[in-house]
């Protein structure tokens, strides 16, 4: 058999409802389209899966679940596992063609030999709603759960968990060099292979979160970027956590010459085994931070909050670096031409010191506790208040969440003109 389900040129009347589809075997014999879609094989149709379960299918080459070209596909209430391809795609592929999931779960899936375990799209649009993507791999490739590809993916309300990507592969959780959207998106416990980057995501395109949450993501070995790698691409966060991720270098995020503006964003607890325990930016001005909290992060040599080269940043305000670690730089480590510019921002409670290296001169109304560890700011100078106790009360010693206590020189200390208009 090549597929179980075939659907070429069919309308939105199409309906498939309340079938299970398995052990279809696109074994490769004869067309190229014969090595596609084992359990399902759509081309230019319309149609809707609705309550279906597409399992333990296999494609000699792309996607052994649903193969996509050119068509509109609806899927809720669908359940697509255990699927496997020799190459691309284990569970979904897009193709040039439109996907819209609704209370849909992707698991354990598989790509041996390619990218994308979970979900692949090239130059396609995506739309998931309420959706687990769970326990998939890209044995050989990156994007274990989702690789999007010069396409379009917007995501609500969706999980992406425990995927992986293999050895050289990028994006345990997630591969996007497209546009990518996430809205109340949590990704956990992904991981790259051997020299793979971005145990949760990877980015060379451009990338929206908001209210997102990566947890528990690793490249530890030889990768980068534990939690998120953008790689010249440009990421917005709003309202996001990055917590418990570990990598080489940047264990939280790691912004190798790329644009990233974060906003209401916690980064805590993270790990890297040399630089950049919260975050490492590479040969990058173009970084924004804006009410960001660096918390309790470690790095083995530089930089537990923050590590930082050839990068001279213009806006970081109200950013708080408080009891991260690291042989040099606790907080905040630079090399090379590095002058960020800090405001209303305070340093506190950082092992292997505050502040290491340079930052902007003119950086205005900052508190740096260590009086050893200042990079060059002066006490007193442009508002900032260097070498005094901060006096900070922890609420919450697992979120980094804390207050000024009442005789803290911290208090009404700061510019009200840099701070955030919400």
């Amino acid at each position: 058999a090549y597929h179980v389900v075939v659907a070429e040129n069919v309308d939105s009347t199409a309906v498939l409802d309340g079938f299970i589809i398995r052990q279809g075997l696109a074994d490769g014999s004869g067309t190229a389209e014969m090595g596609r879609g084992g359990g399902v094989y759509i081309s230019y149709g319309s149609p809707a899966l609705t309550h279906v379960t597409i399992a333990n299918n296999s494609a000699a080459t792309f996607c052994g679940g649903v193969y996509n070209s050119y068509g509109a596909v609806t899927m809720t209430d669908v359940t697509i596992s255990n699927n496997s391809a020799a190459t691309f795609c284990g569970g979904v592929c897009n193709y040039e063609g439109a996907v819209t999931m609704t209370d849909v779960t992707i698991s354990n899936n598989s790509a041996n030999y390619g990218d994308g375990g979970g979900v692949y799209n090239s130059y396609g649009a995506v739309t998931m709603t309420n959706v687990t993507i769970s326990n998939n791999s890209a044995t050989y490739g990156g994007g274990g759960g989702v690789y999007n590809s010069s396409g379009a993916v917007t995501m609500t309300d969706v999980t992406i968990s425990n995927n992986s990507a293999g050895t050289f592969g990028d994006g345990g959780g997630v591969w996007n060099n497209g546009n990518m959207t996430m809205t109340d998106v949590t990704i956990s416990n992904n991981s790259t292979g051997t020299f793979g980057d971005g145990g949760g995501v990877w980015n060379n395109g451009n990338m929206t979160m908001t209210d997102v949450t990566i947890a528990n993501n690793s490249a530890a070995n030889y990768g980068d970027g534990g939690g998120v790698y953008n790689s010249y691409g440009a990421v917005t966060m709003t309202n996001v956590t990055i917590s418990n991720n570990s990598a080489t270098y940047g264990g939280g995020v790691n912004n190798y010459e790329g644009a990233v503006t974060m906003t209401n964003v916690t980064i805590s607890n993270n790990s890297a085994t040399y630089d950049g325990g919260g975050m490492y930016n590479y040969s990058s001005n173009n970084v924004k931070l804006i009410n960001v909290l660096f918390f309790q992060n470690r790095a083995t040599s530089k930089g537990g909050g923050i590590y930082n080269k050839d990068s001279s940043p213009l806006d970081w305000r109200n950013v708080s670096i408080v009891a991260n670690e690291a042989t040099e730089g606790g907080g905040y480590y630079s090399e090379g031409l590095s002058y960020p510019t800090f405001k209303n921002s305070l340093f506190a409670g950082n092992s292997g010191g505050d502040c290491v290296g340079t930052i902007d001169p003119g950086s205005l109304h900052n508190l740096i506790q260590d009086p050893s560890n200042t990079c060059g700011l002066q006490d007193g100078q442009n508002g900032n208040i260097i070498g005094r106790d901060a006096r900070l009360v922890m609420t919450d010693d697992s979120t980094g969440i804390y207050r000024l206590v009442a005789d803290s020189p911290a208090l009404d200390a700061g510019d009200d003109s840099v701070c955030p208009t919400e």
